[in-house]
């Protein structure tokens, strides 16, 4: 039992939790109750919403591919959904267009510039090869949204450019998803 009489915690006959058991009203009122809400309170302020864009490519406009971007968008968006602390800002998505170069993917300068214009915290993507597959090009974008507090995570190889360790790891990927493309 708990001071005051309750019990620390109340079953119904079924032996689920009982919402409506006093001790759930008491503990909601008492002083730690209030306490407890005090410190989530703050812990809420302390870490404060990530806005967070998703990208997504795929180099041709077959079918197949057009399902593989509609299932990264859901897998992205559903994720999100799960952080409590991240918005989805919007998903930024370039259908038929290689990522060898940059001159064609309007979709991914915009989020670039949306980044340097302060509307995003995280980028998500894929891998490595959604996003760049040019080396020197996906070193200098990495850096320099990191240079504007932006991080990109990498899903599927689980890199987080927000960690000191990730340049290294993503020169090397990079290498091989430019050679990758070069063998296609």
């Amino acid at each position: 039992t708990m001071s005051g009489g309750a019990r620390a915690f109340d079953r119904a006959p079924d032996g689920r939790l009982d919402q409506s058991a006093p001790v759930v009203r008491e503990l909601a009122q008492s002083p730690a109750g209030a306490s407890r809400r005090r410190r989530d309170a703050e812990v809420s302020r302390a870490m404060p919403e990530r806005r967070v864009a998703v990208y997504c490519r795929v180099s041709t406009e077959r079918e197949s591919q057009e399902s593989s971007l509609e299932n990264q968008m859901k897998f992205f968006r559903r994720r999100i959904e799960r952080e409590p602390d991240w918005r989805l800002v919007e998903v930024y998505a370039d259908r038929g267009i290689t990522g060898t170069s940059m001159r064609n993917r309007t979709e991914f300068k915009r989020m670039i510039e949306d980044c340097e214009a302060g509307k995003i915290d995280t980028v998500l993507t894929k891998g490595v090869s959604r996003f760049a597959r040019n080396t020197v090009d996906l070193l200098k974008i990495v850096r320099r949204l990191k240079e504007r507090g932006v991080n990109v995570v990498f899903d599927s190889q689980n890199i987080d450019t927000a960690s000191e360790a990730s340049e290294m790891l993503l020169t090397i990927l990079a290498a091989m998803a430019q050679e990758t493309s070069r063998s296609i």
